[in-house]
């Protein structure tokens, strides 16, 4: 939560006329309300890494088969042309 009559206390302390101090108040106001404030903590990052890393896993292990089946079949059609020769 943000104290806007802090902030206008302080401008006005940096000498920012009155009018100006309290509009810039509001338009802070106006600008959090509208916005959703969303923190993240430790235990969420972690649990973002956890995932991040599990789907390193299965993408890891998909290229892997996707190459061995790649690989596979090219020696079985080597394999057929050194027949055919």
């Amino acid at each position: 939560m943000v104290d806007t009559l802090e902030i206008f206390d302080r401008l006005k302390r940096a000498e920012v006329p009155e009018p100006a101090a309290r509009e810039l108040s509001k338009i802070l106001r106006e600008t959090l309300d509208g916005t959703e404030q969303v923190l993240a903590t430790k235990a969420d990052l972690a649990s973002v890494r956890a995932d991040l890393a599990a789907m390193e896993s299965r993408i890891k292990a998909e290229v892997k088969a996707d190459i061995i089946k790649w690989v596979a079949g090219m020696l079985v059609a080597q394999a057929a042309l050194i027949k055919l020769i």
